[in-house]
């Protein structure tokens, strides 16, 4: 996952919400061939790393300001364009396993040859917002595809 996406996201959730504490309310399965971090702090709240470099992470922001999906999807998706950095790839509505809704976005960075796939998905809760993130080289995020996935379709916020 490039570094700039990463604190992009992150000063938007600071300056929109504040950072989150340790604890938070959900639940994500980690996806198969991935080692979970013990410790992901201070900018995570789960981080899991494939062996080829996938990682699969989220952050947990208090809806202080219970600001709504369509809110927080556009200013996620707004602030990674702003950069110039991410060429959007898609979007699409998600259903989790248990009949939560989602946004994700969908982004390349770099030349298609040595370039990266980065996905971030948006849950909000009244409480919560949650920003499930995944990236990794394009080659490595093929591979990991499949897994990323079913772990976003696992995850359940409070």
């Amino acid at each position: 996952m490039k570094r700039p996406a990463l604190r992009t996201i992150f000063a938007l959730a600071l300056a929109l919400a504040g950072a989150a504490p340790a604890c938070t309310p959900f639940h994500l399965r980690t996806p198969d061939g991935f080692a979970r971090i013990a410790d992901p702090q201070p900018n995570y709240d789960y981080r899991a790393l494939s062996a080829y470099g996938v990682v699969v992470a989220v952050r947990a922001i208090p809806n202080r300001e219970r600001a709504s999906m369509a809110f927080w999807s556009e200013a996620v998706d707004r602030r990674l364009q702003r950069g110039g950095t991410y060429r959007p790839a898609g979007q699409s509505d998600v259903r989790t396993e248990r009949g939560q809704s989602g946004k994700s976005f969908r982004y390349t960075t770099g030349d298609p040859q040595s370039g990266g796939t980065y996905w971030v998905t948006v849950f909000v809760t009244n409480d919560w917002v949650y920003l499930v993130e995944a990236g990794g080289a394009t080659t490595s995020f093929a591979r990991a595809q499949t897994e990323v996935e079913r772990a976003i379709r696992s995850f359940q916020g409070a």
